[in-house]
């Protein structure tokens, strides 16, 4: 017969080894001897790893030239760490030459750093600024805030949309920018004016020629970012509109 206890001993060292099946033999009596590589009371409890962290966006240098993180008409106050910007808010200028180049924030979010500094010279694809990675557990709060939302009664939930939906208008050329027609008469638009698409916005004089900005969307103004006779560039923002709910409430 097999030793009850040379078994013992043997599922034990087998058992540390992580062997999981073995076969004995004595003479004409075999014994089959299985072992599980993780016993119930030794398992190791499951482990769900955290969800990995939103990679941080970089914003890249997208041309060649002086970096300028402010600007006497046009970006008075430097950008700095922590501050909270909007989609298309301007971070930066690239001077070369005559020329100014905007640096566009390519999304809303927090700065998180500065990587380039006043006056260094800026190649194609530089990074420039890095937004905070927004945290793991966001997902978790969108989800919950979506929730809550489809269970507020429609007329909540056409306000809700509406006042979070907004549209930066950006200039489509470089040149001045007026908020009037023509001298002297009122601004086509203030804030909290209601526009529909097409209504002109401003005008842009740019070679001797003025040229009216119609509004690309129905709604209101809700910022108007640049000052009368200020000289502007393309790609500069110029207004913030507050869209309107267009589709019907079910």
């Amino acid at each position: 017969m097999i030793d009850a206890s040379l078994i013992q001993d043997l599922a034990s060292q087998l058992r540390r080894l992580g062997v999981e099946r073995l076969e004995i033999g004595v003479s004409d009596c075999v014994a089959h001897l299985r072992l599980p590589l993780h016993t119930a009371a030794g398992a190791a409890p499951a482990h769900n790893p955290a969800p990995a962290a939103a990679p941080a966006v970089t914003v890249r240098s997208e041309g060649l030239g002086l970096l300028r993180l402010s600007h006497d008409a046009q970006l008075t106050q430097a950008i700095q760490p922590g501050d909270k910007v909007e989609h298309g808010q301007l971070l930066a200028l690239l001077e070369l030459e005559d020329t100014l180049t905007p640096v566009l924030a390519p999304q809303a979010g927090t700065i998180d750093r500065v990587l380039g500094q006043d006056g260094q010279l800026a190649d194609y694809g530089m990074a420039l600024f890095t937004f905070a990675s927004p945290p793991a557990t966001a997902s978790t709060a969108v989800e919950e805030q979506a929730a809550g939302a489809r269970a507020a009664p429609p007329q909540a939930r056409a306000a809700a949309a509406s006042a979070s939906q907004t549209h930066t208008i950006l200039s489509p050329m470089s040149g001045t920018f007026y908020r009037a027609a023509r001298p002297g008469a009122d601004a086509l638009v203030s804030v909290g004016s209601r526009v529909e698409i097409g209504t002109p916005l401003c005008v842009l004089e740019a070679m001797k020629m003025l040229n009216e900005l119609p509004a690309e969307h129905a709604g209101s103004v809700a910022q108007i970012l640049c000052e009368n006779g200020q000289l502007i560039e393309a790609g500069q923002p110029l207004f913030v509109l507050a869209l309107e709910e267009t589709r019907g409430v079910s």
